[in-house]
């Protein structure tokens, strides 16, 4: 289904599909979710059970999903299903296999950070993603329509993979 899969699906919207591109680039979303597994002792085994308060247990096990959408059509361009544990931020960075040059990707706050920023550059894509709100930038340069550029410094975690300031990016 795999193989199908990555033969098969790929961005479909023309240009005269409404919601499909913004400013000449194909508006393309990325998002996780959790959904519920039948109870079985195999898929616990794979995917896990959320944690709970102490007394109680979840009812189902759970995957998490994650998913590439072009906007236009709602068509899903690329997924992930992964066991509970592992978080959205870590899945979602695999996803960006599937974005290219002329593409826009839209993210939610919880994805934000230096790493996804990085490496939707690295795809030669643009993007648009809302930040959390203890992210403060400092403007840099404040452009003609009112928004301004900025420099995303790495986290804690790439910094101390040998991330200088000097890989800070200007967005």
């Amino acid at each position: 289904m795999t193989q199908l899969f990555e033969r098969v699906v790929h961005p479909m919207a023309s240009p005269q599909t409404d919601g499909a591109f913004l400013g000449g680039l194909r508006v393309m979303a990325v998002d996780g979710t959790v959904i519920d597994v039948p109870d079985s002792q195999a898929n616990a085994r794979v995917f896990g059970y959320p944690g709970t308060r102490p007394g109680k247990g979840a009812a189902f096990p759970k995957v998490r999903l994650v998913l590439l959408v072009e906007t236009g059509t709602h068509l899903i361009v690329d997924a992930l299903m992964c066991p509970y544990r592992i978080g959205e931020r870590v899945r979602v960075q695999k996803l960006l296999r599937s974005v290219t040059e002329g593409m826009l990707l839209m993210w939610d706050r919880g994805l934000h950070s230096y790493k996804m920023v990085n490496a939707t550059i690295k795809q030669s894509c643009h993007y648009l993603g809302r930040l959390p709100a203890n992210v403060k930038f400092e403007v840099e340069q404040v452009l003609e329509d009112g928004s301004y550029l900025s420099w995303i410094n790495p986290d804690g975690k790439s910094r101390t993979a040998r991330c200088s300031k000097d890989s800070s990016q200007n967005y």
